[in-house]
């Protein structure tokens, strides 16, 4: 078993102490702690590289798919981001697209949903009844 594991200071410039995360992804990516497709954290282990869920899901089924970040074209099956400029999928409804591949065009429907984050708790204070 491959029990690598990756250090913030191989990837940090001694100059300006800050991290290169590029490099450190690329880093993660080689020892499998995130998908070689589209760079999701995983948990296949470390030195095990392999497809996340998603991304496995989208090679292997044939029908339908949803995914939380990809769009697989149906003619070519080639998978894009939406931030690989379509980023009018990130709002709800249904959108035309192209595929950058074979130029085919399809339509794929955007979910949208949103949560909340309260504030922790004010400490009581003492004697407050």
């Amino acid at each position: 078993m491959n029990t690598q594991m990756i250090k913030f200071e191989d990837h940090t410039d001694p100059e300006t102490k800050k991290i290169n995360w590029e490099t450190y992804r690329e880093a993660e990516i080689a020892i499998g702690s995130r998908c070689y497709r589209c760079g999701h954290s995983s948990c296949f282990g470390p030195g095990y590289r392999d497809l996340c869920s998603d991304c496995k899901n989208m090679d292997e089924n044939s029908g339908e798919v949803t995914s939380s970040n990809r769009v697989r074209c149906p003619n070519c099956t080639h998978q894009m981001s939406p931030n690989d400029d379509l980023y009018e999928l990130y709002e709800e409804g249904t959108h035309e697209i192209c595929c950058d591949e074979c130029g085919e065009i399809f339509e794929v429907e955007t979910s949208v949903s949103y949560s909340f984050e309260s504030p922790a708790l004010k400490k009581e204070e003492k004697g407050a009844v």
